[in-house]
């Protein structure tokens, strides 16, 4: 996957857009690229102490204990309140994509600053819902939500690009506008409230072009 291009529309003028089945905007700007710049399948030896090992060595961990088992990503010590892994991309315009598992509540993060900065898609079970949230300062406000998929395992993706949020569960996507008062250039993986029944797998981070 990696190289292959997430493409969406930057709007200089667009009125919040949510639905799961949204219809196509109307939408005036240039079409945006994203291409490829890191993927992670974990295929690699077992490891409960963090997800680098001798050939991977990009992932961060900002809180929590993080592993890898039988080919996934997992939190084998998980920080009962929040557990974050990212990857620096160098830009503000990214996006994520990972396969995510179990019934923990866990997710993606995109335009990383730090642990009070984010943009999120995380998946709550006990709704049936994935929200998605924007964290300023420490302080969380959830854009909107998509119902989630009866799948095991989810494909999703969060893209971050200016003031756009594009957020996609299983093939179904929600469109945002939301101004971020912060600049991070990380994206990556996050477990909330122990998380320990969570898996990430084929995990892909992008970059505008």
């Amino acid at each position: 996957m990696l190289g292959a291009a997430f493409v969406i529309l930057v709007a200089t003028a667009l009125s919040y857009i949510m639905s799961e089945n949204p219809p196509p905007p109307e939408l005036s700007g240039a079409e945006l690229a994203f291409t490829g710049v890191f993927s992670d399948n974990f295929d690699r030896a077992a490891n409960d102490e963090g997800l680098n090992d001798g050939e991977v060595d990009q992932w961060i961990i900002e809180r929590g204990g993080w592993g890898v088992q039988v080919g996934v990503a997992f939190l084998p010590m998980p920080d009962a309140d929040r557990n974050l892994a990212v990857v620096d991309v160098g830009s503000r315009a990214a996006s994520v994509s990972a396969l995510i598992g179990g019934l923990g509540v866990c997710g993606v993060v995109a335009r990383y600053a730090d642990e009070r900065n984010y943009v999120a898609l995380v998946r709550v079970p006990a709704y049936g819902v994935w929200n998605v949230v924007i964290v300023t300062d420490g302080l969380l406000v959830q854009l909107g939500k998509l119902g989630d998929i009866s799948d095991a395992n989810v494909p999703v993706t969060l893209a971050v690009a200016d003031d756009l949020i594009v957020a996609s569960v299983g093939g179904r996507e929600a469109t945002f506008v939301q101004k971020a008062a912060f600049d991070g250039t990380s994206v990556g993986l996050i477990g909330e409230g122990g998380a320990s029944s969570c898996a990430w797998d084929n995990f892909v981070a992008q970059v505008a072009r």
